[in-house]
């Protein structure tokens, strides 16, 4: 029997969904959801909800996805037509339990599809697998638990989405070459990533068409970006601008409400689910302040092998934009990232996950939180009155260094770091890898080139925080230039950097009974 389209009153028991219920698709029902509906006050998905080939706008406060499937697309059949889901809301104290229960209800219970069981008390408890995690969700999230499962397939989920410059691009330019031929279009957004020692030197424009490998695009640029590639003894010294598109044709966003709130959308990951996130645009999401509530999130899933972020964008969000938590082998892949507070990809937040991948992503613009937004206030070296060192955000921030980092470039950091690995945490091995990355722009207190030692010391392109320090470590075919501290700190002893280019930067390197091999400094 095919899916039961949502448009048909006979889904619902004679009537639709109005606006502001809460919505139960059972376990058993299959939703082809083919209309736009009404906003709604939460929707749980314990059955199968499939978006029908056709552009469609869903919002809702809240979708918990609880031991059913949410799809968009596979991966075989990449969804194409314009797709926008918007999680709404205000009520930053508003808290939802498994099953859709508020902690302090003040909304119907909602209508459940026909095999459904009664709404109220016949709803389950909070399940074991949220276990040392958080007691409930907030709201503004999609939540995926007990087995559930998301598969979103947006059309540019495989192809290229940021390059480099071919060229230079002076301020006033309204067009650019990059370093490949692309598919981007009329329409798409663009982030351009700074060229010298400014984070926010970065700029967005608006393509206006695309011959070739040649953009046009509007507005005219207000800085210059650097385009060329230099050999130096030897050594290929790249600082050539990222150029990354931030559009795709499925969008997934807090409302208009989140900005002056900075409090937009989530999503979290439970233990035993299924996660594959390929070509989605994330736009106003992340909850300042708050932990946990991050636009993409796996949260104390464990060996998660199989999942994957790939080919997608996050841009303008209030807090962090990749987090891999108590999770371990995921892969996350060409994802780009703009305009982001607090550290925007964290491979390891516990020190416990190993082997999770992170490939060929980009970090434009990452910034730093204001103390009174701290999520993790506490004592820790270097933290600023966090215990995850907020205080110096870190594009790429690691409590292990048991995580592949390789093609990973960070395009501008304020007050802060490009990779920072703040010690090993209780897993104290090296298994992992990183080769090919690149760090520029990561600026010191307001973007100065100077700067005495001290426990909040910030501006490097690396840095890896004295703590016990794992088995000696290869940093490999490394770049950093226009740091404003250095291009690398060490300060764990027996670590070993080969064939690293460093430009441009506060100081070269500074180094702690740590090799330097086959590399090239210029001053």
């Amino acid at each position: 029997m095919g899916a039961e389209p949502w448009s048909s009153p006979a889904s619902w028991q004679g009537a639709l969904p109005k606006t502001g219920e809460v919505v139960t698709i059972a376990s058993g029902n299959d939703i082809l959801l083919d209309f736009d509906p009404p906003a709604l006050g939460g929707l749980i998905v314990q059955g199968k909800l499939t978006f029908a080939l056709r552009d469609l706008h869903l919002a809702s406060r809240w979708i918990l996805i609880d031991g059913g499937s949410l799809n968009i697309g596979s991966a075989n059949a990449l969804h194409t037509n314009e797709t926008l889901i918007t999680l709404i809301g205000a009520e930053k104290s508003e808290n939802i339990t498994e099953g859709g229960i508020r902690t302090d209800p003040t909304r119907p219970g909602g209508r459940r599809s026909p095999r459904a069981a009664q709404t109220g008390a016949g709803m389950p408890a909070m399940n074991s697998n949220m276990a040392s995690g958080m007691s409930a969700l907030g709201t503004k999230f999609i939540t995926v638990m007990n087995g559930g499962r998301l598969e979103i397939h947006g059309a540019r989920a495989q192809t290229r989405n940021w390059t480099q410059l071919q060229g230079n691009a002076s301020a006033g330019a309204t067009q650019l070459r990059v370093a490949e031929t692309i598919r981007w279009q009329a329409g798409d957004q663009l982030v351009i990533a700074p060229s010298g020692f400014e984070p926010a030197q970065s700029e967005a424009v608006t393509v206006t068409s695309v011959v070739d490998s040649v953009i046009h695009f509007d507005p005219p640029l207000r800085h210059d970006h650097w385009g060329e590639l230099q050999v130096i003894e030897g050594h290929r010294v790249d600082e050539r601008a990222e150029v990354a598109c931030l559009s795709r044709n499925i969008v997934i966003q807090g409302d208009a409400a989140s900005e002056a709130l900075e409090f937009g959308g989530h999503l979290m990951f439970c233990p035993h689910t299924t996660v594959h996130l390929e070509g989605v645009e994330f736009y106003r999401m992340g909850q300042k302040g708050l932990a946990g509530r991050y636009p993409i999130h796996w949260h104390l899933t464990g060996d998660h092998e199989g999942d994957y972020a790939r080919g997608n964008s996050i841009h303008h969000s209030y807090h962090r934009a990749i987090v891999t938590h108590g999770t371990s082998n995921v892969l996350v892949e060409n994802n780009v990232s703009y305009d982001v507070w607090s550290h925007a990809v964290v491979p390891s937040e516990n020190g416990l996950e190993s082997g999770n991948r992170f490939i060929g992503n980009l970090a434009v613009l990452t910034r730093r939180l204001d103390q009174r937004d701290f999520a993790f206030r506490g004592r820790s070296p270097g933290g600023g009155g966090s215990s995850q060192s907020e205080g110096r955000p870190g594009a790429f921030w690691m409590k292990s260094p048991d995580a592949v980092l390789v093609g990973n470039h960070v395009a501008g950091v304020v007050d802060g770091m490009g990779f920072y690995y703040d010690g090993p945490g209780p897993n104290e091995r090296w298994t992992g890898a990183f080769s090919n990355n690149t760090a520029h722009g990561c600026s010191g207190p307001s973007g100065t080139v100077g700067d005495q030692y001290g426990p909040f010391t910030r501006g490097y392109g690396l840095f890896m925080a004295y703590y016990s320090q794992p088995a000696q470590m290869r940093f490999k075919d490394y770049t950093a230039y226009k740091n404003s501290l250095s291009g690398l700190w060490l300060e764990g002893p027996d670590q070993r950097v080969q064939n690293a280019a460093l430009a441009d930067n506060g100081t070269g390197a500074i180094l702690f009974q740590t090799a330097l091999e086959d590399s090239v400094i210029v001053g």
